[in-house]
């Protein structure tokens, strides 16, 4: 019984170890990705989308979106396979643009559908458009003429004057209106400034952050900000290191080498849809989606903060397939892969 106990101690012991350093050691990292991929492709093929949108707002559009940009990051960092992952790709962004997607917006908005869809949709068209993985899309042409037609709309909807847009009727969140201005890409850069320097205006906090909700221009909170962040950086490096900055100041804390981010500043605030579990505080998606902002400036930290999280993931990751949690929260997992592919 003792020599029992002794392999079984043994066995979490490796199982826990070789979790913390997956982020840290190429081999696992990148074995971690494909097998992350494997899982995640069967599954969302299998209509896990169409589920995860009955459990989220908006479950269809981020899991499709969110699997696509992890795709189409990790294909511009490899040299081969880029096109088996544009096939998935194109079939991410093909329900993107489905009729089925659009659906869950209201399509009597200017523009169309809101900035939560037209930004996400945009976004992504532009970022696969512009990486090394286009090329092998059956789509180009359809993707391209998507991606005009997006920026024209979005274009028009700022027309007579710059304003936050809706992504539901009577309802705005400035980081759909981030999103949206990303993925415009490089072209019209004083709208895009002008449309950033509104939505700084609005709010009410100190510093440049950027408030979470339209009617709350005094409430910050991470999960939104560490968002803004990373889709600003595109848009104004200097201006978004300044809110980093400040960001890193009042939401985030470092133990061990780890960051945890905040949701709110005051303790004790209840989860909601947007953070994800609270636990002592700290908000799981801040600290999930912050790990992209942190690979840029401090990939050390950024790969312990991921190796953390994955160990916390319970994931099993064998037979060509990684998933976590006992596959309870797919969305969980689309979320650490996007972030994964930033630390290679």
């Amino acid at each position: 019984m003792k020599r029992i106990l002794k392999y079984i101690c043994l066995f979490f012991l490796l199982y826990i170890t070789t979790s913390l350093l997956v982020g840290h050691i190429p081999f696992l990292r990148k074995r971690s990705i494909q097998n992350q991929i494997n899982y995640l492709t069967n599954t969302l093929q299998s209509g896990q989308d169409s589920i995860l949108q009955t459990q989220y707002p908006e479950g269809q559009t981020f899991s499709n979106a969110i699997f696509a940009l992890a795709l189409i990051e990790y294909s511009n960092k490899i040299e081969l396979n880029k096109k088996i992952y544009s096939s998935t790709i194109d079939r991410c962004i093909i329900n993107l643009l489905s009729a089925s997607t659009k659906s869950h917006f209201h399509e009597n908005l200017s523009p169309n559908y809101g900035a939560f869809y037209n930004g996400w949709s945009n976004y992504c068209l532009l970022k696969y458009i512009n990486s090394s993985a286009f090329e092998y899309s059956s789509y180009q042409d359809y993707f391209s003429a998507c991606h005009d037609s997006i920026n024209q709309v979005l274009l028009m909807a700022q027309k007579d004057s710059i304003r936050v847009l809706e992504s539901y009727t009577g309802a705005s969140w400035p980081a759909d209106n981030i999103v949206c201005i990303a993925s415009l890409g490089d072209t019209n850069k004083e709208l895009k400034q002008d449309w950033t320097n509104l939505l700084i205006e609005t709010s009410s906090i100190e510093g440049n952050l950027i408030h979470h909700y339209n009617p709350l221009p005094d409430e910050l909170r991470g999960s939104s900000q560490a968002l803004m962040l990373h889709f600003l950086y595109g848009v104004d490096s200097i201006l978004t290191n300044k809110m980093k900055n400040e960001f890193n100041v009042r939401l985030v804390d470092q133990f061990l080498g780890i960051q945890f981010v905040k949701e709110y500043e005051e303790d004790g605030r209840e989860a909601d849809i947007d953070s994800g579990p609270i636990i002592w505080d700290y908000g799981s998606v801040a600290t999930i989606v912050n790990i992209k902002n942190s690979a840029k400036s401090n990939p050390i930290v950024a790969r312990t903060t991921w190796s953390f999280l994955n160990s916390l993931g319970a994931p099993i990751n064998l037979f060509g397939n990684k998933f976590y949690i006992f596959k309870q929260e797919p969305i969980f997992d689309i979320f650490m892969l996007w972030t994964c592919v930033s630390l290679l």
